[in-house]
């Protein structure tokens, strides 16, 4: 599966690249084009005065400073969500298994959202 955020589109086009003597053939492979939508808006004002720390991290994001429940998405660079909960007071999340890489911590409680960048090391 090939997931592209924001884009509309009827037809495409597939590079592959090979390498070696290894060859693909995909004049008659079907594939079908699916929109996602993820969400864009980045708020500057914090969720209850939400602290994500350290960052960069390495092994565990800590959420501290949460007051009311927050819903919490961790979106990797293809906007696909690699963990989610739901949490109601301070939280560790174990990040050790992730690659390396930037991700966006989404936070929603109410009709608030902010997105924190967070740097995987």
């Amino acid at each position: 599966n090939i997931t592209l955020p924001n884009i509309d589109a009827n037809v495409a086009r597939i590079k592959v690249k090979g390498a070696g003597n290894i060859f693909f053939d995909l004049n008659d492979t079907p594939f079908a084009i699916k929109k996602t939508e993820f969400p864009t808006l980045i708020s500057n004002s914090n969720i209850n005065d939400v602290k994500v720390y350290p960052n960069p991290a390495n092994n565990i994001l800590n959420i501290s400073n949460v007051t009311k429940p927050t819903n919490m998405q961790l979106l990797n660079s293809m906007g696909q969500i690699v963990y989610k909960n739901t949490i109601q007071k301070d939280a560790e999340i174990n990040i050790a298994h992730l690659a390396d890489g930037l991700y966006i911590l989404q936070l929603r409680s109410n009709n608030a959202m902010q997105n924190i960048s967070i740097l995987k090391k």
